[in-house]
């Protein structure tokens, strides 16, 4: 009888162990191939690169607008981004004497542009991410460009202008699907080299959409 019963306790004895080692297996099988999988699959997983396409608008000349392209790719807790932009800036600088409706003055802001953006804060699934951060960019006012000012407003501008600068800015991406995201900014340039004042500092918005590729 006691070896019988030694014999039923070793017996359960393994089969304890054996069920422990079963599990621990099998939590290193999951962690070692759920793992890269996720990571794979993270809408902002490092070194996938996107295209995107923005319009922009300013906060202080209205009518105004304008489009961008870029592309760039995310890193560990960051992305990087590289484009191209075309704005055409309307700015109200008189009002007539017989009707009193504004002037305006309008220039195509066309640049070349880079930035960085640190993300702040993030879901777990990166569905919602918010950054922060900058950029410069090099470029070229052009005044004049769909209208031209009146003699007595002329302000002898030159047809084509240099400019640089830079632009801090606030991201948010929000991913309705895996691929594809609704890009919300916020941007304040600031404009170097422009013979407009209003250029050197101001605000404007963007929205648009990104794909991951």
């Amino acid at each position: 009888m006691l070896k019988i019963f030694l014999f039923t306790l070793r017996r359960n004895q393994i089969k304890v162990y054996m069920k422990h080692l079963l599990f621990i297996l099998s939590a290193i099988f999951f962690l070692l191939h759920a793992s890269p999988r996720e990571a794979f699959a993270q809408r902002t997983a490092t070194g996938k690169p996107f295209i995107g396409l923005s319009a922009y608008v300013s906060a202080y000349s209205v009518p105004s607008g304008g489009v961008g392209i870029e592309g760039g790719q995310y890193l560990s807790r960051s992305y990087w981004k590289a484009g191209v932009r075309a704005v055409d800036w309307n700015q109200k600088i008189a009002g007539t004497a017989d009707s009193g409706s504004p002037v305006l003055f309008d220039h195509i802001l066309w640049n070349l542009s880079g930035a960085w953006m640190y993300r702040l804060a993030a879901t777990y699934s990166r569905r919602f991410n918010l950054y922060v951060g900058g950029g410069a960019f090099v470029g070229l006012n052009h005044y004049e460009v769909f209208r031209k000012l009146p003699g007595e407003l002329a302000g002898g501008f030159p047809r084509v202008e240099f400019v640089y600068g830079v632009e801090p800015a606030v991201d948010i991406e929000i991913f309705p699907f895996r691929r594809v995201a609704i890009l919300i900014g916020i941007q304040s340039p600031l404009t170097f080299n422009s013979s407009l004042k209003t250029d050197l500092w101001h605000l404007s918005g963007s929205v648009g959409i990104r794909f991951n590729l």
